[in-house]
């Protein structure tokens, strides 16, 4: 988009050259902003990242990354669709962030792909010679979007760890697999045998 707005400045400068459709896209915007006197000089775009989005109704100082890991060893989250009106094809995660002996519910939004998107980022993280990333602690600290898909798609992501030959990273896993047992537990002693068959999520591949 910086360079979007330097071509509105001048009309040599060529359009960025971008994938279809954000080139339509970007083109759209183009035209629009071409009609505003200045535009160029009055304009910034700031961007929010979707893909993960923290609480913000409720944040603490010493907040720390690796709570997710810990949660979810300990079965103590659940992952859900969000029911905020504005992220609509997003998900929802709570989980019981630990901190100074104190338990505190914490939630994170965050888009989801499906299981080919976890697939391709193991793929991915290996042509680029960076499986450690790869490990539950390292990936819910570094990408807390692709630890959560990878915990959602579990069953996908140790079966491309093992075609990929990542036996290693796979072990650093079993924590998390007994975790996701322990949710599913929880979750099934929670619900009230007389909910119907869709409140009780077996359809949400959760």
């Amino acid at each position: 988009l910086n360079r979007l707005v330097k071509h509105l400045g001048d009309e040599e400068e060529p359009m960025p050259q971008l994938a279809s459709p954000l080139d339509s896209i970007l083109r759209q915007v183009a035209s629009q902003l071409k009609v505003i006197p200045n535009a160029s000089k009055r304009f910034v775009f700031a961007f929010e990242s979707h893909r993960c989005k923290p609480d913000t109704l409720f944040t603490r100082e010493k907040y720390e990354p690796k709570e997710r890991y810990v949660a979810v060893t300990q079965g103590l989250y659940k992952i859900y669709p969000c029911p905020n009106d504005d992220y609509m094809d997003a998900l929802e995660v709570r989980f019981c962030a630990v901190n100074t002996g104190e338990s505190v519910v914490q939630f994170e939004t965050y888009l989801d792909y499906g299981c080919k998107e976890v697939i391709e980022y193991v793929g991915h993280a290996k042509a680029l010679k960076d499986t450690s990333r790869l490990a539950p602690d390292q990936l819910a600290k570094i990408d807390p979007q692709a630890f959560w898909a990878a915990v959602l798609h579990l069953d996908e992501f140790l079966a491309t760890l093992d075609k990929e030959n990542l036996a290693s990273i796979k072990d650093k896993w079993s924590q998390v697999v007994e975790g996701s047992n322990k949710s599913a537990k929880f979750w099934r002693e929670s619900l009230d045998p007389k909910l119907s068959h869709a409140v009780k999520g077996d359809d949400w591949g959760m």
